[in-house]
């Protein structure tokens, strides 16, 4: 069973990368589907309390990102675009998704990497604009194969603990 929750997940986030880089537009249905599934996914490595605190503590990271984002927006361009003309719905609901797979520190370097990796894919296909919801799908997607194939769980920061 949890083979075919995974893969179901897995399947669903290639869909995502896959219409993020060729079309630039996301199907919107996948995300609540890759949402449940990922829910389903993280309560076989946590307990549902664990995976509440954590999705709510990542939750508040996402609005402090968005926050600064509409800020530098209005500063950055002095109110002639809009945060919704800069970044598409379908990246901020691949952030929520992503809430639910990590821990808080683990979401924070997550996020980092699957940025930086946003960035050098963007320059390397000569993008204009940068597929932000199919790239993260795909290194989530990484993630998630690292997860299973290695035996490491996404909740469990103290490896980040020992670097410290």
């Amino acid at each position: 069973m949890k083979y075919l929750i995974l893969t179901g997940l897995l399947l669903i986030l290639s869909m995502i990368t896959y219409q993020d880089c060729k079309e630039r537009q996301v199907n919107w249905i996948f995300f609540p589907v890759a949402f449940f599934l990922s829910i389903v996914n993280s309560l076989r490595h946590v307990t549902a309390d664990k995976l509440l605190l954590d999705a709510g503590l990542n939750a508040i990271m996402i609005a402090i990102l968005f926050l600064f984002l509409l800020m530098y927006t209005k500063i950055r361009f002095k109110g002639q675009k809009g945060l919704w003309q800069l970044i598409g719905v379908g990246d901020l609901l691949l952030f929520v998704l992503l809430s639910v797979n990590f821990a808080l520190l683990n979401f924070v370097l997550f996020c980092l990497i699957s940025l930086i990796v946003s960035l050098g894919t963007s320059v390397f296909y000569k993008y204009k604009t940068i597929p932000l919801a199919g790239v993260q799908a795909s290194c989530l997607s990484f993630a998630l194969l690292l997860q299973e194939t290695a035996e490491m769980n996404l909740f469990n920061e103290y490896w980040i603990y020992q670097w410290m």
